[in-house]
């Protein structure tokens, strides 16, 4: 004996108009999260040369690094909306060391300089081996600038992950920016 089960579904007439509703509701909240989005900008700028003699900083193009370099990281970033518990992280180039935490071959000269624009409640700053990271307790909506500076301690050709921005408890609200590769001679 073969027993064959048979379903049959049966729908109303306006279970195709409440389906396009549905779908409607999920594409418009789609794009309200699409527009909140936040946006990061990076520049580096050579604040102190590590090399002596022609290969110093007045002589250099920009962009051409070089081993023992002190370096200003700038990141503007853009909030298209007020949010909670923001964390941007911008990584490090291998072997490099933050400037900053009063350790040795540290320069507070160096890091005399690095701005912080905007209204924003940071909350931590980590200064990492692998990268730079900062949170916020609130980021309202608007233009926010931080900086920090770092030393460049290894030579060679090197491939940096993105920097990324988050709303921490809501992960699909992001930004993210492609980094260069950095050349740095000995």
């Amino acid at each position: 004996v073969v027993a064959v089960n048979k379903l049959t579904v049966e729908r109303p007439a306006f279970a195709d108009i409440f389906g396009a509703l549905l779908n409607s509701m999920f594409l418009d909240n789609l794009d309200s999260d699409v527009e909140r989005l936040e946006r990061i900008n990076r520049t580096v700028s050579l604040v102190q040369g590590g090399a002596p003699g022609p290969a110093s900083a007045a002589g250099r193009p920009p962009g051409a690094w070089v081993r023992g370099d002190a370096l200003r990281v700038r990141l503007e970033i853009e909030a298209q909306s007020d949010m909670t518990w923001v964390a941007l992280v911008d990584p490090l180039p291998a072997g490099a060391t933050i400037l900053g935490s009063g350790l040795g071959r540290d320069s507070a000269l160096a890091t005399r300089g690095e701005r912080r624009e905007g209204s924003g409640w940071m909350t931590f700053e980590e200064r990492g081996h692998d990268a730079w990271r900062h949170t916020w307790g609130f980021l309202p909506r608007g233009r926010h600038v931080v900086e920090y500076t770092m030393r460049l301690n290894s030579a060679g050709r090197l491939h940096l992950p993105p920097s990324r921005i988050e709303a921490m408890y809501a992960p699909d609200v992001f930004g993210e920016l492609p980094l260069e590769v950095m050349e740095v001679r000995p």
